[in-house]
């Protein structure tokens, strides 16, 4: 976000678009939850530091307010601003899927998106799984690949158990 004010200010319009462009896919690339290098106080330290004089860095939901707010989504690509409105705003779970499949297909396209979208991906299915287990209590494996939609239940899986492992979650006696 301090990168992209920077450049701003030095760039043309045409620029901007770029820049922006990556910033707000990059906000939606920060992991969900807790990362364990955060969990360590000097590191983080440190690299606040390093990013910005102030010492102070954003959260991701800082980051996704001040797009919000901002001119940032006037400025950027119309898919970059409908995945982001998506992932930001949807609450039509069912529909979530394949609306975000059809974008998903279309930024692969473009090289300079492509990297971003594995790390969206695992937060799309980091924040499905959330919402899911706040609306159910129990859900079939069939219903779950379903809501999934295009994203791969092996990948699912993965993220899940990375992410439960990482929060410390997983029973520590069966280790």
């Amino acid at each position: 976000h301090n990168y992209f004010a920077c450049l701003r200010r030095k760039s043309e319009e045409k620029d901007q678009q770029k820049y922006v462009n990556h910033l707000v896919l990059a906000a939606l690339s920060i992991p969900i939850g807790q990362i364990d290098e955060m969990s360590n106080p000097d590191f983080f330290r440190k690299n606040c530091n390093l990013i910005n004089s102030a010492g102070q860095i954003m959260t991701r939901e800082q980051l996704i307010t001040n797009l919000k707010n901002g001119p940032y989504l006037d400025l950027c690509n119309d898919d970059v601003r409908a995945l982001f409105t998506l992932i930001t705003e949807c609450k039509d779970i069912l529909q979530f899927s394949k609306r975000t499949e059809s974008l998903f297909k279309t930024l692969k396209q473009n090289p300079e998106f492509e990297k971003y979208l594995p790390m969206i991906e695992q937060n799309i299915i980091v924040g499905l799984v959330d919402k899911l287990s706040s609306l159910y209590k129990s859900m079939s494996f069939a219903t779950f690949k379903k809501i999934l939609g295009f994203l791969d239940f092996s990948k699912c899986e993965k993220y899940l158990l990375s992410s439960q492992h990482s929060s410390g979650s997983l029973n520590q006696s069966s280790a």
